[in-house]
């Protein structure tokens, strides 16, 4: 196995075993608002992705 691949291998078993299931306010605090959904990052940013 390549050396490179273990953080990746070892990043997906931490979230398959629900270790993103915990939910903090570190985010909020940092930037002094809440975090923003995927969805809402993607169609603030729709212009990058749809063509010209």
């Amino acid at each position: 196995m390549a050396s490179g691949s273990r953080p990746v291998k070892a990043a997906a078993r931490f979230i398959e075993e629900g270790g993103n299931a915990v939910v903090t306010e570190d985010l909020r605090e940092a930037l002094g608002r809440p975090a923003r959904t995927y969805r809402q990052w993607a169609e603030d940013h729709r212009p990058a992705f749809v063509p010209a």
